[in-house]
């Protein structure tokens, strides 16, 4: 294995969530072996207990060890959660050439940073047209192998400072690259409402970063890998997330194939596997309601906008 990735992790004020996240990742072979760089958010204005609650992560992640490295940054005002890991990936990418990046509540399974080395080296290559190696898994297998998709799992992954440097965080601009069928497509089918997550970015109701680069990833054509089994327990389900709205059964197994072959060949295939597994999770009334977002042409939007 070649040069080991730098891990990006990014902490608030959540202490249970980040001493899980952090003991996990120093379970793992690995650990010893790896830089890791630390994005410590500051407080909320305005938020009950937010001080005491950042006080206590930043005095656990003051004495992290177990890792080659520690770095260490400590925001000294509020950034929220896009500015954080925007500028915290865009600070990791200008020293190294590839990225491990988790946020404080995924629990890593102990060969998740093997998984994710050696994928960053298998699939380094462009002309594999990889953009993303997640560490998360829904609920597919096939055949116990790593597997290609559009889907991007923003819990636990990893990507190259060539790929990272392509995304857009024009909304309007990643709309209007989509047609109708790509944007249904974008929403696995009609399955869950990416689509509604950049336009509400556009419209000024939220402010969030993966669909950013998921739409990036998904106007390039470009294809994420996904392991066999979940090496990723996200443990924001308990309500103290800001941007989880879905529930998955969560399972971190303990070993994983090395065999890194796509066996789908067919991305369509895994398409509609997702498709079925996310539409069962989702409200009918919550699937109208996105299909009719993906309808709406873009000059309604630009008035709607003024």
């Amino acid at each position: 294995m070649s040069d080991l990735a730098p891990i990006a992790l990014f902490v608030h004020a959540r202490l249970e969530h980040t001493k899980k996240t952090i003991n996990s990742l120093k379970a793992n072979s690995l650990a010893k072996e790896s830089r890791i760089y630390i994005f410590c958010d500051s407080h909320r204005i305005g938020v009950s207990n937010d001080i005491e609650a950042v006080d206590s992560v930043r005095n656990l992640i003051s004495k992290v060890g177990g890792f080659h490295t520690v770095k260490v940054i400590y925001r000294e005002y509020n950034y929220g959660l896009k500015r954080n890991i925007v500028e915290g990936l865009d600070y990791v990418l200008k020293k190294h050439d590839k990225v491990i990046v988790l946020e404080d509540d995924c629990e890593a399974a102990p060969n998740f940073l093997a998984f994710m080395n050696e994928c960053l080296d298998y699939y380094a290559d462009p002309s594999k047209n990889v953009w993303h190696i997640s560490g998360w898994n829904p609920g597919l297998n096939f055949e116990d192998k790593p597997f290609p998709s559009y889907f991007m799992s923003c819990w636990g992954w990893s990507t190259w400072r060539y790929r990272w440097r392509e995304v857009c965080f024009e909304p309007l601009i990643l709309m209007e690259n989509m047609s109708i069928a790509e944007r249904y497509k974008f929403n696995l089918n009609g399955s869950y409402p990416f689509y509604s997550h950049l336009l509400g970015n556009y419209l000024g109701q939220n402010n969030t970063w993966a669909v950013f680069w998921y739409a990036s990833i998904f106007n390039s054509h470009g294809h994420c890998i996904n392991p066999p089994t979940s090496l990723i327990t996200n443990l924001g389900m308990d309500g103290s997330g800001t941007h989880t709205s879905i529930q998955f059964d969560q399972n971190v197994p303990l070993q994983t194939s090395k065999k890194y072959d796509p066996m789908i060949s067919d991305l369509d295939n895994t398409l509609k596997a997702l498709s079925t597994l996310f539409g069962t999770k989702q409200k009918k009334l919550h699937k109208i309601y996105s299909i009719v977002k993906i309808l709406i042409p873009i000059w309604v939007l630009k008035i709607i906008k003024e």
